[in-house]
């Protein structure tokens, strides 16, 4: 498996022929082809690994997947990082919210979004983004994807508050096209329940087989061997092991 730039991939035939409504570039496979996934049925995404693995790298390369298509008015793009660096150079293609209170009024913001959007269908007789998007093309509302870079310290600042938050959109936000991304090298704060809205999973190395079953439910994280490898679990399927892409700057 080779490691390969994104900018590589966003040219490749798989990429541009895609016909997916979200399409995230995960990586290559092992036969270094394209592996591509579609968002908007994911509908979210958990991932865990180490420090230094490609977490952030990861989220970095969504932000330029999903601006290669879409304009920051068809789809919008925050990203909540307590963590306070690595998104410095970001602000003209996503949100970017470092202030740890301002990560959670942003969370909040977006459950109170997600329920507007439900009663905006509701008034209008539709059931999802799709449907009021085909019959409302001149007033599309746009996509929202939510990345948080570091789970476990907004759990650390502010507790059960954020899984209730997190909890809410995974169950319903689907329909209303907004979706979550979500790193944490720290699974030991994240709750089973929490977990289980969130089965859809990227692992990147860990230390111990122990860590690697908290991420995925079963062991192998503990033994890739190289910085961006990974494995991808679709809810619980067999998992694949995937190089994801680096970014050139």
């Amino acid at each position: 498996m080779k490691n390969t730039p994104l900018s590589e991939l966003l040219q490749s035939k798989e990429y541009k022929k895609s016909k997916v409504t979200l399409p995230i570039i995960l990586g290559t496979d092992i036969n270094d082809k394209p592996f591509i996934q579609d968002l908007h049925k994911m509908p979210h995404l958990l991932i865990g690994g180490g420090a230094g693995t490609g977490k952030t790298m990861f989220l970095k390369s969504v932000i330029h997947t999903i601006r290669n298509i879409y304009s920051t008015e068809d789809c919008g793009i925050t990203v909540l990082n307590p963590k306070g660096i690595d998104f410095e150079n970001y602000s003209h293609l996503a949100t970017i919210v470092d202030d740890a209170d301002e990560c959670m009024q942003s969370l909040q913001n977006t459950v109170e979004e997600m329920e507007n959007r439900y009663i905006l269908f509701a008034n209008n007789g539709v059931k999802n983004i799709i449907e009021y998007n085909r019959q409302y093309p001149d007033n599309e509302l746009p996509f929202h994807i939510i990345l948080i870079d570091e789970l476990s310290m907004m759990i650390s600042f502010f507790g059960k508050k954020v899984e209730k938050h997190i909890i809410n959109l995974a169950e319903k936000s689907r329909a209303t096209g907004i979706h979550l991304i979500i790193t944490s090298y720290n699974f030991d704060k994240i709750s089973k329940l929490l977990k289980a809205y969130l089965p859809v999973r990227l692992a990147f190395w860990v230390a111990y087989k122990r860590e690697a079953i908290k991420i995925l439910g079963e062991p192998g994280a503990e033994k890739l061997t190289i910085r961006n490898e990974a494995l991808f679990s679709d809810a619980g399927r067999i998992p694949v092991l995937i190089n994801t892409p680096y970014i050139e700057e």
